[in-house]
């Protein structure tokens, strides 16, 4: 073997050890965040919508595990009234050190010291009402909540931004490999991603380098607006039907409330009206308070508790009145 071939050779090899190591690392720190080393624990498919993780609670017998660690069994216990927060990132809290669903709690119990009060996250990272009523209807009914904040906007809003068309079950947006888990994509370069958790690492980064760059449909936005009224309406159907209180917050926007942001709140709005449903008007209190924000909608600590502070007297007098 001369020493051009000897060379060739030994940076291929080089090249696939450095790949190897790399991908080593990166499984390594996918196993310590929780998302395993071999397969990627919680990787969810479902009939109706597909996602990169399993929508919360996450089920373990006869319990079920919701966003923040909240552990319930889909009993409750006698005199206990029990909450649940619906939503996208912006209602899991991530950003935050601590969700609005635990200022809920905390403000209730002192308001109420007498009775049990539990307040559940089943906010999911890219959530909208299209996620939501599914996981609603067939999978959070059943931990019995007397009363359901509902928290969407923006996630619904985007949907405008994917594709050539805006489909009623958001699939247009959901199936795009931004949001497409690795597992269920095709092709040779989905296969391909799909082995390698440290190309998987490369091609996110990727994506969210340039993800803002997607165009916007904005001749879509009358069509967007009636698809998300028509969810969020369907939440109601299936709450009242079931004897659940819910609560619709407006969602707040770092920049201010204006153009599709604003037109997808005054559906809150509307229908909140048209259904006799209580609205917590989260962006008429805080958009435009940039103190609130760490980006253009997801709250830092201070307006975390902010957001808790606007649905709290709402929601301590529909437990008064069930009280009485």
């Amino acid at each position: 073997m001369n020493s051009k071939s000897q060379n060739f050779f030994l940076s291929i090899f080089a090249f696939l050890l450095c790949f190897l190591f790399c991908e080593f690392a990166t499984r390594i720190y996918t196993f310590v965040v929780g998302k395993g080393f071999l397969e990627r624990k919680d990787a969810f498919t479902s009939s109706f919508f597909t996602t990169y993780e399993q929508p919360p609670p996450k089920i373990e017998k006869n319990q079920g595990v919701f966003t923040w660690g909240e552990r319930v069994k889909t009993e409750k216990e006698p005199d206990e009234f029990r909450v649940i927060c619906l939503g996208g990132s912006t209602t899991a809290c991530k950003t935050a050190t601590f969700p609005y669903s635990k200022v809920l709690e905390d403000s209730l119990k002192l308001r109420f010291p007498n009775k049990k009060i539990r307040v559940l996250n089943a906010g999911a990272d890219a959530y909208s009402t299209a996620q939501t009523l599914v996981n609603f209807a067939l999978r959070v009914i059943d931990f019995q909540p007397d009363l359901i904040t509902v928290y969407h906007n923006i996630n619904d809003n985007t949907a405008r931004n994917f594709g050539d068309f805006l489909l009623p079950d958001y699939s247009n947006k959901y199936l795009d490999d931004f949001f497409l888990a690795y597992e269920h994509r095709t092709g040779f370069f989905g296969n391909l991603l799909g082995l390698s958790r440290f190309l998987q690492l490369v091609d996110w980064r990727l994506q969210l380098l340039f993800q803002n760059k997607q165009k916007t449909q904005v001749a879509n936005l009358e069509k967007g607006q009636k698809i998300f009224r028509r969810n969020i309406e369907s939440i109601l159907a299936v709450a009242r039907q079931n004897g659940i209180s819910v609560v619709l917050g407006t969602m707040a926007f770092r920049d201010g409330e204006s153009g599709s942001f604003k037109a997808y709140n005054d559906e809150i709005r509307a229908c909140g009206k048209a259904n006799n449903v209580l609205v917590a008007d989260v962006s008429l209190e805080l958009s435009g308070k940039k103190k609130y924000f760490i980006d253009e909608v997801h709250f830092s600590d201070e307006g975390v508790k902010a957001i808790g502070n606007i649905f709290v007297p709402i929601i301590f007098n529909e437990l008064r009145l069930k009280e009485n």
